[in-house]
C-alpha cells in the first residue's frame, strides 16, 4: 500500500499472501489536518502569544486581536511538507526620514501648482479682457460694449459682423382659412350603426340664427422690439439658407422679472369684414365695430 499526502494506492496482494476480490468492501482508517488560520500577537506584558484560528475544509477565517493585544502577523497553515506556512506581517511599519522628507516635498509642490491653478482661473474669469494694459474684446457676448449708445455691429459666435435689420410681415390668410400644407382627412372615430332616431325639436321652437361675420384678420399679431445692440436679431438671421452656414448655438435665459400692461395705443390697419345668413327679404338696419358705425359696400 502507497499513500502521501493527498492520497494512497491499494494494492491487490495483501501482506498475508490472499488477494482482493473485486467488488469487495475496503473499510479504512485515516486521520487529517483542515487549513487553518492562527494570529500572532503581543499582549500588554510583552509577551507573543499564538491565537488559533477555527479549522475550515475551504477558506479558514482569521480570529480577531483580543482587547489589549497588538496583532503582528497571520500565519496561514496548510498542514503540507511540500509547503511553507504562509506568514502575513501585521505589525506597524516605520517609515524612514528620507522618505517622510520626500513625501512632504511632493505635497508642497501639490498645493503650489493648485494655487497657481486657482489664480490663473480666477484672473481667467474676474478680468479675461484686460492683460497686461492691452484691452481685448473676446467677442462671447455684449458684456464688453458700451450698451448706453446705439451699436452698429453685431457679436455673433466670436465674430463681429454687420447687423442684419428685420421687417415682421403677416401672412396672408386666403378665404379666412388656416394656412396649412396639403391634407386629407382621416376617420378616426366612427360609429356606422344606431339603434333608433328621434326628433330633438319636434315642435320647431328655436330663436331666429344669427348673421355669421367674418373678419380678415381676425387676429392681430405684431412685435416691438426696442435695443441698443443688434446682435440678438443678426444671431437669428446670420445663419439663414444662402448667407453663411453656422454651427447651432443653445442659450439659456433666465427671467428674472416680468411685467404685463395694455398697450396705451394700437397700431392703424385695415379690416376686411363679410357678413352672410340674412334671409332673402331681410333688411339690415346697423352695424357697428368696436363703437365706430360701419357701412358696408352696397347699403
Amino acid at each position: 500500500m502507497e499513500f502521501d499526502e493527498h492520497g494512497f494506492k491499494l494494492d491487490r496482494q495483501l501482506p498475508d499472501g490472499g488477494q482482493i476480490v473485486d467488488n469487495t468492501l475496503v473499510t479504512i482508517d485515516y486521520q487529517w489536518y483542515r487549513p487553518r488560520v492562527d494570529l500572532i500577537v503581543l499582549d500588554r506584558f510583552g509577551q507573543i502569544k499564538r491565537i488559533k484560528g477555527q479549522a475550515a475544509h475551504q477558506f479558514p477565517i482569521a480570529p480577531k486581536a483580543p482587547a489589549h493585544h497588538l496583532a503582528l502577523a497571520q500565519v496561514t497553515q496548510s498542514w503540507l511538507s511540500s509547503e511553507a506556512p504562509l506568514i502575513e506581517n501585521l505589525a506597524v511599519r516605520a517609515v524612514s526620514m528620507s522618505q517622510l522628507e520626500h513625501m512632504q516635498t511632493q505635497i508642497g509642490d501639490l498645493y503650489q501648482l493648485l494655487a497657481i491653478e486657482r489664480l490663473r482661473n480666477d484672473a481667467n474669469s474676474q478680468d479675461p479682457a484686460s492683460k497686461y494694459g492691452v484691452f481685448v474684446d473676446p467677442f462671447i457676448d455684449d458684456d464688453m460694449r458700451d450698451a448706453g449708445i446705439e451699436q452698429t455691429a453685431a457679436v455673433v459666435d466670436g465674430e463681429l459682423v454687420l447687423p442684419l435689420q428685420a421687417e415682421i410681415f403677416q401672412l396672408q390668410v386666403p378665404n379666412g382659412r388656416a394656412l396649412t400644407l396639403p391634407y386629407e382627412l382621416e376617420d378616426i372615430l366612427e360609429q356606422p350603426k344606431q339603434t333608433g332616431s328621434m326628433k330633438i325639436n319636434p315642435y320647431m321652437a328655436f330663436e331666429p340664427i344669427p348673421a355669421d361675420v367674418r373678419l380678415t384678420p381676425s387676429v392681430d399679431h405684431w412685435t416691438q422690439t426696442h435695443t441698443n445692440v443688434a446682435s440678438s436679431i443678426t444671431r437669428r438671421f446670420w445663419g439663414g439658407r444662402g448667407i453663411r452656414v453656422r454651427t447651432q448655438t443653445v442659450s439659456t435665459t433666465q427671467v428674472v422679472s416680468s411685467s404685463t400692461r395694455q398697450a396705451e395705443f394700437l397700431r392703424r390697419r385695415w379690416v376686411n369684414f363679410s357678413i352672410s345668413g340674412f334671409d332673402k327679404d331681410e333688411a339690415l338696419e346697423q352695424l357697428t365695430f368696436d363703437g365706430i358705425t360701419v357701412i358696408p359696400e352696397g347699403q
